[in-house]
């Protein structure tokens, strides 16, 4: 559990329980600057102002970061309201419009869709605001940052998509990969040569690799062959007991062990047919 932390941290801040000190550490972005001051001197618990400069602080990252990914003349439709604490309006379309203009988003419509009060009776509205993207920062900027958040794998995945390599050659050979694939049939199981490049384009050499819904163990299995290491886990029990059997190292003695065992059973069981059989 101690993980979860993380991620929650990485998440958009939407209520008080999402204020922690990193967040506020984080600073404030200037246009919000006036507001928090207000906040800060009437709101009812000292979490609202920290609640509301992490929320415009972490939306100005989300526009920035959108901008990475997209084409001039994009469209970005943002369905908001605005608020209101101890009194204080908090124009959240009209903080997020200045935002969203730093980096190169123009505002093009803004529609009301609906229009409501606060408990103190000031008026409140829902808006979709629709921008256009026109980038007007450096382009050099914009280039070094694509290339920080770009991930390791992007280019390898772009080429995948493109070349399919799992269906040329000897890879589009249902039987291709390691007999072991073939151990036992099971329902769904992946392609060995689809497994065998999704590794190769996502787990770097000396990686390792997470298979959450693993079946019968295609992937790690493929990712182990690699030099990968791999874990995965599966609901079922007979997609467990597959996957150990390709993945462990057979033990000669238990299995003499199990099978007389087993044989000793089936015996056991024909005996006792035959004495329900004879005559009393």
């Amino acid at each position: 559990e101690w993980d979860l932390g993380a991620f929650r941290a990485k998440t958009v801040t939407a209520g008080i329980n999402d204020v922690t000190m990193a967040k506020v550490e984080a600073g404030q972005v200037p246009e919000a600057r006036d507001l928090i001051r207000q906040l800060e001197s009437r709101a009812y618990d000292r979490r609202i102002p920290q609640m509301v400069s992490a929320y415009f602080s972490d939306m100005a990252d989300v526009l920035f970061a959108m901008t990475l990914h997209l084409t001039e003349r994009s469209r970005l439709a943002l369905d908001i309201g605005d608020s209101c604490y101890g009194g204080v309006h908090v124009p959240t379309h009209r903080i997020l419009t200045e935002l969203a203009r730093n980096v190169g988003w123009q505002l093009e419509r803004e529609i009301v869709l609906r229009r409501r009060s606060s408990r103190d009776g000031t008026p409140l509205s829902q808006v979709l605001l629709v921008f256009g993207y026109a980038p007007r920062h450096n382009g050099r900027a914009r280039e070094d940052a694509i290339k920080v958040t770009t991930p390791h794998w992007a280019g390898k995945w772009r080429r995948f998509k493109e070349d399919l390599p799992h269906q040329r050659g000897m890879f589009a050979k249902r039987n291709w990969g390691h007999g072991l694939h073939s151990l036992c049939s099971y329902q769904g199981k992946m392609k060995p040569a689809l497994a065998h490049f999704l590794v190769k384009t996502f787990v770097p050499e000396g990686g390792t690799l997470l298979d959450p819904f693993a079946g019968v163990g295609t992937i790690p299995f493929e990712g182990a062959l690699a030099g990968r290491k791999s874990l995965g886990f599966d609901i079922s029990p007979a997609a467990i007991r597959i996957t150990g059997a390709k993945l462990r190292r057979p033990d000669k003695r238990l299995c003499e062990t199990l099978l007389a065992t087993l044989e000793s059973q089936i015996a056991g069981e024909a005996i006792d047919t035959r004495d329900e059989e004879s005559p009393s």
